[in-house]
Order: C-alpha cells, then structure tokens, then sequence
C-alpha cells in the first residue's frame, strides 16, 4: 500500500488520532451550527471506545451503528475502531425488519444507537446509546489491538442470489484510499462534504478522505436533498471537494453550475462516464478539477480515476497508487491489446471477502498470478473493459445481470425476491431502462395473481416496508399472465423467479495460501506462486460445498484437519 506503512500506521484510527496530536485545535466537523474540533470529536469518540472495550475481546468484532447522518455518527465510528472492533453501517431510515436482517448476518454483537431507536432492539443484541455515554476520563488504551488486514467496517451490497452481499473492508485498505494519494488534493486547506448516504461506500471517502489528512468536514442533514440544498451547502460551509454519483452530478450541473462552481475539485462515478457528461462539466466548471472515479465497494470505494482529455468512449482511467489492473479472459489469462475481457483489480484496497459467504468470496477473489507477493489475491469486477496501448481502461458493459441506478449497485434478482415475497405476485422481472425524462430508472414487470385486486399503489407500499430505498422500482407494469417464448420460456430471456444465473461449467481447483485463504482456480493451469492445491476439484458447485465445509469463516484459516488430501 502506498502513503503508510505496517502496523499502527495503517490503522484508521490511529492515522485519525495523528491529526489530533498535531493540529488538535483545527476544526474536524460541521454540521448545521455544530462545530467541533480534531480534539472534541478525539474526545467524544473516546467516550464509546470505553463504553464498549468490554465487549471487544478480539479483533473483528463487529459493532453496528443505528444513527442517522452527523457528528454522532463518526464519533461512533471513530470510538468503534479505538475499541479495536469494526462497525457495520446501518441507515434508521431503512425498513427496520432489513436492518435487524444485517444485523443478523454479521453477527454483530452490539449496537450504538440513540434514545429515539433504543426501544426497537430487544436482549437478542448489547445496545450503547449515544446520549447515555459517561464521561471518559482518561480511559485506558484498547485490550484489542487490530492489525492492518483485520476489519474496518462491513458495508452491504446487493447479491445476485437475492441476499445481499457482507463485504469486509480491512483498515490497510481505507487507509490506502486517501493517504499518499494524488487524484485528489487532500489535506487542511480542503472542506469535503459528506451527503452519500452512510451504508453506501462513497461515505468511506466523504469521512476518512477529511479526518485523516486533517481537512473539515461539512455533513448535510440526514434525508434527501435539492439542487438548491446543495447549493447552500456548498456555500454556507466553504466546501472545496464533494463527491457525487454520475446520474447527480448530471443534474446538478443544469441546476446549480455557479454552486458547483465555487468547487475547487469534484469527483464523481458510480457508473460509466460518458464522453458527453465531461464535455459538458469542462465547459460548465472550466477552473474546476474533474476526476471521473470507478470501483466497486470490494475495492474500498475507489480502484480507478480519469482526468485527463475527453475521452472518445466511456471510460473507467488508470489504478489508483498501490492497486492494479489486469483485463483478463474467462481462463484468468491476458487478453490481447485491445480485446474485451473481464476487469480483475489487486492491490491494497481489496476487501477481505464476503463475510457468511466462503463460496462466493473462493469465486470472486482468486490468486493473482502477476503479484510480486506470493499468495496474493485479485477481484473479479464482472466489468467488461477493453484497453488499447498504454491508454486508459474503456467501459463495454457488464457480464452477468448486474445493475447500476443512481450509482448504487442493485441485483435484479435481491428485487425480484423482495417483490415475490407479497402473496399477490406470481412472477417478478426487474431491469434497468432509460428515457429523456428519467435518465436510467429500475423498472418492474410484475405478474399478479388473477384471484387479486393487487395495485401499483400495493405493491410500493410493500416494498417501501420490505427493502432499502435503493432496490425500490421507479416504474411498476403490471400484468395478470405469465408470458412465454414459444419454447416454453419466459420473455426477455431470464428467469421471472429470482434464481443467479447459471453457473460457469469448467473444471476448477480448489487452492489454499499460506493465510488459510481459499479460492477457485481453472483446472489446467498452473497453480500461482504462494498457493497450492486444497485437494477437491470439480464445477463451481462441487467446489463451492467443500469451501463452505473446510472455511466457514473467511477471517480465520481454512480448517486445515478438513482439507482432504
């Protein structure tokens, strides 16, 4: 990783506690007419640290926090990651049966919330509420001392089987997103604004971005926001950066260009960037630095950026410093110059894995065999880019059914399942489609049940309680019979039910690094330097049921007793 070391200095918080020593009178956040400095927000987040050390008793426990947006918020961050634990971000505004479902999933074993939300937790969770913290003195340092590669925070992301995916982001790798970095002008002379809603991974820079290059942070209110809510934001707060997702940044710039143009710098992403949108925001913003941003939260937010010439096609720019791209075929080998094949991403901002998920983790972070590091791995995006010469990586689109709407990651089929599970459906198809009006909008073809009266009105009040704004469709169509091609199959070629797509039916290997890591590697190559065979092979099926026996948890080793030899 570039811009810290090994050890402490990779800790976000203790990279976060740096500030504090040096410059602790400098302002950390604003929010509203809240003020507090490096050594008042230090001081705050000592106050949960010690409130919940005696729930920590090692690394990689996981804490969630149930608060809207504000300083409460990454002061409970902050006191999280001091206590030597990691914090799983969920939003109040949520359906609360979606939010005790994440909880479930990692595990967490305590809660931080507020007097407002306290009553909705029961005995099954430790709950720490925010406005009953006691003072806390000089409280002695963390028995827990994390390392580098152990847990900074577990974001959700939408999963192709209908269950979200846990994605476990290590401290290295939020440390390597924003120190020693030059995409962007970071440090005290910066005011970055966090507006990014706090479970979706454009926060992670938003927060860490400013605390730990000793910047201020502006935080908007928690809810959604105007043109005009932006505008005043910008200029009541003296903010120079802000990041916003492509489909916004769009809007914005028709109608609020002179607020966006107080800016000193914008990045923005979350889905390809055409070359007309950066033609537009060049003339529009000519004193202002554009950075076009790419990559999914299993790279810790960010993994490519763009600023250079307009581009003739959409494109995803060049690896950020300690990260690495490689555009590979289905057998995990280069393509030729100027060939589409799958984006595959390595380096210090890979995520640990997916957390209850040994399987998928094997499938998607495999060896990577170009590293100088033996048994390291790679991230296979799904993206498939192709790149000529030395120029920057281009956008085709995606290889399997995945979804990108307002910069947020959807599966169709964690929407369909949702929709599915009212009484009054029979089959769901959701997709993404496009027009003047909208600009890209999930859509929803649903078949309802002939025997009800089932409505448009329904169905969003059903979702609106089921799953998180973000998997809600735009636009409802609703029909009464199932419609077929004339092989019997359902129109549009997919599954109307839910179900991942098939799987892939080569041969794989099963292989195992010296960190007790598993993943899948195509039968017939040769196995990469730092790993070995873990003694099955077989389809992705047979060797997804054996990583499910031998490595349950992908935090710890590989059970080396299982591994049949």
């Amino acid at each position: 990783m570039t811009g810290a070391g090994d050890g402490e200095q990779c800790l976000v918080h203790t990279v976060f506690r740096r500030q504090v020593d040096t410059a602790g009178d400098r302002p950390a956040l604003e929010f509203g007419a809240v003020r507090m400095t490096y050594s008042e927000l230090d001081g705050r987040a000592a106050e949960v640290s010690a409130a919940l050390r005696a729930f920590v008793d090692r690394p990689n426990v996981l804490v969630a926090t149930y608060l809207p947006r504000g300083p409460e918020l990454v002061a409970a961050y902050l006191g999280i990651l001091a206590a030597g634990a990691a914090y799983v971000p969920l939003d109040p505004s949520q359906p609360h049966a979606w939010n005790l479902d994440r909880i479930r999933t990692a595990a967490a074993r305590v809660v931080v919330t507020d007097r407002a939300h306290r009553q909705l937790f029961d005995d099954a969770v430790t709950v720490v509420t925010m406005d009953d913290l006691p003072a806390a003195g000089a409280a002695p340092e963390a028995a827990v001392t994390p390392g580098p590669a152990d847990l900074a925070y577990v974001m959700f992301t939408s999963g192709s089987t209908g269950n979200p995916k846990a994605v476990a982001v290590p401290h290295r790798a939020v440390v390597g997103l924003v120190c020693g970095q030059d995409y962007l002008a970071m440090g005290p002379d910066q005011c970055q604004l966090l507006h990014s809603p706090h479970t979706f991974d454009a926060s992670t820079f938003e927060i860490w971005g400013s605390l730990l290059t000793g910047g201020r942070l502006a935080i908007a209110p928690p809810g959604p926001r105007t043109g005009t809510d932006f505008a005043r934001l910008i200029t009541e707060h003296g903010v120079t950066t802000a990041f916003f997702t492509t489909a916004l940044f769009r809007v914005l710039l028709e109608e609020q260009p002179r607020a966006l143009a107080l800016l000193h710098q914008v990045i923005f992403g979350g889905e390809a960037v055409y070359p007309e949108l950066l033609r537009d925001a060049r003339m529009t913003l000519p004193d202002t630095k554009l950075v076009a941003a790419y990559g999914p939260t299993e790279t810790t937010t960010f993994a490519t950026t763009y600023h250079g010439p307009v581009p003739a096609a959409a494109v995803l720019g060049t690896a950020l410093r300690g990260m690495a791209t490689y555009i590979l075929d289905a057998d995990l080998e280069p393509v030729a110059d100027g060939a589409a094949g799958e984006l595959c991403i390595a380096g210090s901002g890979l995520a640990a894995g997916y957390l209850g998920a040994p399987d998928l983790t094997a499938d998607r972070f495999v060896p990577d065999p170009f590293a100088a590091q033996p048994g390291s791995r790679l991230y296979r995006t799904g993206d498939e880019v192709r790149r000529t010469g030395t120029g920057p990586i281009e956008f085709v689109g995606r290889l399997d059914s995945q979804l990108k709407i307002r910069g947020r990651r959807i599966e169709p089929a964690e929407v369909e399942r949702a929709l599915l599970r009212h009484a009054g459906v029979r089959a769901a198809y959701v997709t993404a489609e496009q027009n003047s009006t909208r600009g890209r909008y999930l859509a929803a073809y649903v078949t309802v049940a002939t025997d009800t009266e089932l409505g448009e009105a329904d169905l969003r009040c059903h979702m609106e309680a089921t799953v998180p704004d973000q998997l809600r469709p735009d636009v409802y169509v609703l029909r009464s019979a199932v419609r077929l091609t004339p092989h019997g199959k359902l129109e549009r070629r997919r599954q109307l039910d839910g179900v991942a797509p098939a799987p892939r039916h080569q041969q794989y290997h099963v292989v195992r690094n010296a960190l007790g890591q598993c993943a899948f590697w195509p039968a017939g190559r040769s196995i990469p330097q730092g790993w070995a065979h873990a003694g099955r092979s077989g389809t992705l099926e047979q060797c997804g049921s054996y990583v499910r026996e031998v490595w349950p948890d992908i935090l710890r080793p590989a059970d080396s007793e299982a591994l049949k030899p």
